[in-house]
């Protein structure tokens, strides 16, 4: 079987994308290294801790085992959210479908995109969501090594994969499931009238938004730490 041969120095290794840097491969292994690092040591004290409190109140009789499992089991979704914020968890949607086989749902759903663009300016390609296994294993696709596997956005906002001139797809042919399902036709975020030809009224303000938010993401400021709610507060 032939294979490539060994990348020489300064180039890229087989396989890579062109336009992904060295420095993009270090940051994300960098980034990685040090959540790992960082998760490791604070989760280990973490449940040293909470094991230690837990069987002081429950040897004291303060609590029921009972009761501490009924509240970790009521915290559990409310702790998930505030990870998930933090993009502490690594997302991928899964194979739920063949993204190949889907021709069906590909003409359900076309737009004359053409005939649009210069009003819209691509705002689906704006917005976030994650890659499938299919999408990962591929390699052709980007995602962002700061959160593992969300589609990667541009210095502008839009998809990488978005021609800043044209707004065409540069990977049309491997686009990712969710790309070829969707649909501008009912979503207020886009139109506000789309047989009429009418943007959404804010439309505007949200690229702009988004593109503050990717100016945001690559100045690397500390994540915000999200508020826990007491979810007994919301039951009552």
């Amino acid at each position: 079987m032939d294979q490539d041969p060994p990348a020489e120095s300064g180039q890229q290794p087989p396989g890579l994308p062109t336009d992904i840097v060295m420095a993009d491969v270090v940051r994300a292994l960098d980034t990685g290294f040090r959540m790992d690092l960082g998760l490791t040591a604070a989760a280990l004290r973490g449940v040293t801790y909470a094991e230690a409190v837990y069987h002081l109140l429950v040897d004291k009789g303060i609590l029921t085992r009972e009761e501490v499992e009924a509240t970790v089991e009521q915290f559990t979704p409310v702790v998930t959210k505030a990870f998930e914020a933090q993009g502490v968890f690594v997302h991928h949607a899964g194979d739920q479908v063949d993204k190949y086989d889907m021709a069906e749902v590909e003409e359900a759903g076309v737009i004359d995109c053409e005939n649009r663009i210069h009003l819209c300016h691509g705002a689906c390609c704006t917005f976030d969501f994650t890659l499938s296994q299919q999408d990962i294993d591929e390699g052709i696709v980007q995602w962002e090594f700061e959160d593992p596997y969300a589609i990667r956005h541009g210095d502008d906002g839009h998809c990488v994969h978005q021609d800043g001139t044209s707004r065409r797809c540069g990977v049309y042919e491997n686009r990712p499931a969710v790309c070829r399902e969707y649909s501008c036709r009912n979503d207020p975020r886009v139109w506000a009238d789309f047989e009429g030809y009418v943007p959404a009224a804010d439309l505007d303000t949200t690229l702009q938004e988004r593109r503050r938010k990717r100016s945001h993401v690559l100045l690397g400021p500390p994540r915000r730490r999200a508020q826990l709610q007491d979810p007994r507060e919301t039951a009552t």
